[in-house]
């Protein structure tokens, strides 16, 4: 099962997904793929902001911590 938190703090957010979703390849994929697009996402994003955003990837845990300035670097 994988679990979901996510926070609120001022403009600061966090969100942390732990564990496998057991049973179902497609879905821990689907989950997966999320993470990993959301990681590119901000990494792309660091370059134009001065809070950096932190992500970590490992399998079956992922942290997000990123600002609500976050805007696509193409814009």
């Amino acid at each position: 099962m994988t679990k979901v938190f996510a926070e609120k703090n001022g403009d600061r957010f966090s969100l942390v997904l732990c564990g496998h979703a057991a049973g179902s390849e497609t879905v821990c994929a689907a989950i997966s793929s999320i993470a990993y697009a959301l990681a590119g996402y901000l990494k792309n994003c660091d370059k134009k902001k001065d809070e950096p955003s932190v992500a970590e990837l490992e399998s079956g845990f992922s942290v997000f911590h990123f600002s609500g300035k976050e805007k696509n670097p193409a814009y």
